[in-house]
């Protein structure tokens, strides 16, 4: 019977990892092009920090994952291995905060170490995007070099933003429904 259980429990876990997958790959890569997609890392960096909340250690990194790939696939492998790496790396430095910060401790969630954690993964990732991606990108004046400084000052922003964002909606609308299924 604990075998089924933690076999549900696993289903679960994968379902809503690539649910959030899903809606990341959409946002960054089918609805709007790139870099403009980049403005909305705070979708994505929401739903890495439910992830985080929802399937524990690791489920950032997973769900990232899930997202990387469903993005190299919709770019056909233009930018190679990039879209993967960076969605990883972003994934990772979420848990890897998370977890360093006890973003979840007591049976609770921390905004504050939350948005903390996305802040700093937020703004680790967004100048490591950039310089990768950089022989990829058209920078024939002054005002390009702008709008992607731009954008890497928005998305830090936007992970502080979706630290908060996350764990509202962890407090008002998903803790009662997966409380007692969190890890």
């Amino acid at each position: 019977m604990a075998r089924r259980a933690n076999s549900v429990a696993d289903t679960r876990k994968l379902a809503t990892a690539a649910l959030f997958g899903v809606i990341i790959s959409l946002v960054m890569g089918a609805i709007l092009p790139p870099p403009i997609s980049d403005l909305l890392v705070v979708v994505e960096a929401t739903l890495l920090g439910l992830s985080f909340i929802l399937i524990g250690p690791g489920g950032a990194t997973y769900t990232a994952a899930i997202a990387g790939i469903l993005i190299n696939l919709q770019f056909g492998g233009a930018y190679f291995l990039y879209p993967l790496l960076l969605a990883l790396l972003y994934g990772v430095l979420v848990d890897a905060f998370s977890v360093a910060l006890k973003v979840r401790a007591a049976g609770g969630v921390s905004a504050k170490r939350l948005a903390v954690s996305l802040t700093i993964s937020s703004a680790i990732t967004g100048p490591v995007a950039y310089y990768l991606t950089l022989p990829f990108l058209p920078a024939n004046s002054p005002s390009d070099a702008v709008f992607y400084a731009t954008i890497i000052v928005i998305g830090v922003i936007s992970g502080a933003a979706a630290g908060f964002l996350a764990a509202r909606l962890w407090d008002r609308n998903l803790r009662r429904r997966f409380g007692a299924t969190v890890p």
